[in-house]
């Protein structure tokens, strides 16, 4: 109360008339974003969006939905609220879902009608601001998580590849604790998704990208609230995971399970390279555990 009646004070000494301000309190909103104050003591302030805010965006890719088509400049309207609204949320979810309406936006898609992509894209939009974690701001940072990914991929006699994956996990809060780690086989059906024409090259970048999201899930308790520092020895896959996209459908999906694993653990990501002969989770990826145990 006493810093806004100083406030007041000097704007009338300036002759400014000032409107009527609200009272000063934990939680307060601004331009559609609530900044809450309540956890400070445990040094936490948390951002979300106004719910009237996320009605609206619902209501307005309903319209557009049951319309069936959208106009350029509608499209750019909606993918810049959308994209403003999830800078309130937590992590980079979403990103193959805004490129679609990136397409409609920018007038590389030949036809203003919203095809089955578009609308799904749309849908899930909504659904991840709606359900996807509050950014959060913390004073202290706890101890992270270092992660090591690897995979490989192997010709078979007779021409099938052999793919494997594995990671290694290196706890700072629990140095005396040992690595933690797993390797194993990728299932000869989801290889077959992914391979185009048989072809290895094909394979390489979606299976660098599974041991990602699947130590998250793995170890979900050593994740959640803490820092992560990811080392992965394959470019375009550690680009993809900072982009939080990809141009292959697979390698987008991949990426996507891995950033709304982030968002729901509440966990940041730093993705750095490891040259490949430095990388430990190598031996690993090829199911030999001997120099980890």
């Amino acid at each position: 109360m006493h810093t806004q009646e100083l406030v007041d004070s000097f704007f009338a000494l300036l002759g400014w008339d000032t409107k009527k301000q609200k009272e000063f309190a934990v939680s307060f909103e601004a331009l559609g974003v609530v900044c809450d104050l309540q956890d400070t003591r445990n040094g936490i302030v948390t951002f979300r969006n106004k719910p009237s805010r996320i009605e609206e965006i619902s209501e307005t890719v309903h319209e557009l939905i049951t319309k069936g088509f959208v106009r350029r400049g509608e499209a750019r309207a909606i993918r810049g609220r959308i994209l403003f609204a999830r800078g309130q949320t937590f992590g980079r979810c979403g990103a193959a879902a805004l490129r679609v309406l990136g397409d409609l936006s920018d007038g590389s898609k030949g036809t203003p009608v919203l095809d089955r992509r578009a609308k799904a894209a749309l849908d899930w939009l909504v659904v991840m601001l709606r359900e996807s974690r509050p950014r959060e701001i913390r004073v202290r940072v706890d101890k992270p998580v270092v992660l090591f990914v690897d995979s490989a991929c192997e010709e078979r006699p007779g021409g099938s590849p052999f793919v494997s994956i594995g990671a290694v996990l290196f706890d700072a809060a629990r140095p005396d604790a040992g690595p933690l780690f797993f390797g194993c086989e990728v299932g000869g059906a989801v290889v077959s998704l992914w391979s185009s024409g048989g072809e290895k090259d094909q394979v390489i970048g979606q299976v660098e990208l599974l041991p990602v999201s699947l130590a998250k899930t793995t170890w979900p308790e050593r994740f959640a609230g803490r820092p992560n520092i990811m080392f992965i020895d394959n470019n375009s896959a550690r680009f993809g995971l900072i982009r939080g996209y990809s141009p292959v459908d697979a390698s987008a999906s991949t990426i996507g399970e891995s950033w709304l694993a982030d968002s729901y653990l509440g966990t940041r990501s730093w993705f750095a390279r490891v040259p490949t002969h430095s990388n430990i989770a190598d031996k690993p990826s090829r199911l030999a555990f001997d120099e980890i145990t």
